[in-house]
């Protein structure tokens, strides 16, 4: 019940929030004039932005410069991006540095991000990709932690270690699951980066057949049929026989004697749901959940095989691998009016 109350309690005041940011894009300017003589800083940033938007850079700067004076975090921000667009009369580098910086000691994550980018690109300041990383994890957004898993993944952080790739990876795969799920399954089978574990790498070598095709998929199959490792499964065992088909081990003796077994050990609607299934997941391109979804609106599908046992019904409480964990991406609930990146 308290949960509840507090997720109404935060509901409420980002309405109000945005309710009274609204008011003030509402007034005249006349009536944010009154409000400034009262050191209002968020009627001194509406009229610089009011300013700049009608290119009036000379105004919108003193209005902006006031209003971050008394540590308006937006106003920091547009400030940094009229010094990098050269709108000021004494733009520069280094003040839509320190503007950024300040706009995200204030709470504006989006200015860590734009820092980032900056010492990440190296135009417009000397490259530095610590710099760039320590940025991006200050952002703590999405697209920052697309970034940093892509540097963590081409090993371009100084220092960084097994644990540190496997992590970032790891979280790369949330947002952009068809081109990681595969690298992170194979880190769990060699034990990079993180205890060795197969059968949790069986898990993501599931998720990575929803968007490509397996090399492993044979000794997966293997793997599910033994027992050895993970659980005994035939039924996956055949899944993993029939994706098998699509790689270089599709004239392997090995898959055509497992193959035959597990014909004669599973019956032919089990065997049909199994291939109804791999056709979905081999049609590359387009996520086989989609259609699932589609055809039981009401359940969530998360791995290849999971209608062949549960009609797609995910079990109770089970998160879907691909929501990021929360609180990795919070939401930046104050009103923003020009979130522009550079």
């Amino acid at each position: 019940m308290k949960k509840v109350q507090l997720i109404l309690l935060i509901a409420i005041l980002i309405m109000s929030l945005n309710l009274i940011a609204q008011s003030y894009y509402d007034m005249s300017d006349e009536e944010l004039l009154v409000l400034v003589e009262e050191q209002d800083n968020i009627a001194m940033y509406i009229l610089g932005i009011n300013a700049l938007n009608n290119e009036d850079f000379p105004t919108a700067g003193k209005w902006l410069l006031q209003a971050a004076e008394l540590d308006n975090d937006m106003a920091h921000f547009e400030l940094a991006l009229m010094h990098l667009k050269k709108q000021l009369e004494t733009s520069d580098i280094a003040s839509a540095l320190k503007h950024f910086e300040r706009a995200g000691e204030l709470g504006y994550r989006e200015a860590y991000y734009n820092l980032a980018k900056l010492y990440h690109e190296g135009k417009l300041v000397g490259k530095d990709i610590q710099k760039a990383v320590e940025y991006y994890k200050l952002a703590d957004d999405e697209i920052s932690t697309i970034r940093l898993g892509e540097l963590y993944a081409d090993k371009l952080v100084e220092g960084q270690t097994p644990e540190d790739t496997f992590f970032w990876i790891q979280q790369l795969s949330y947002s952009i699951p068809e081109s990681n799920c595969l690298i992170i399954a194979g880190y769990y089978a060699t034990g990079y980066g993180t205890e060795k574990n197969m059968q949790e790498a069986l898990d993501w070598y599931g998720r990575a057949a929803m968007f490509q095709r397996v090399p492993e998929a044979l000794e997966l199959a293997i793997l599910c049929h033994e027992g050895s490792e993970v659980t005994q499964d035939p039924e996956l065992a055949y899944f993993w026989a029939l994706m098998a088909e699509k790689t270089d081990e599709r004239d392997n003796p090995k898959l055509k004697e497992l193959m035959a077994s597990l014909e004669a050990s599973l019956d032919e609607d089990t065997r049909g749901s199994i291939r109804k299934m791999c056709k979905r997941c081999r049609k590359g391109g387009s996520d086989p959940r989609a259609e699932l979804v589609a055809e039981a609106p009401h359940t969530m599908i998360w791995h290849p095989w999971t209608s062949i046992r549960r009609i797609g019904v995910q079990a109770a409480g089970t998160p879907s691998p691909f929501t990021p964990p929360t609180p990795l991406f919070e939401v930046n609930a104050a009103p923003r009016s020009r979130a522009i990146m550079i």
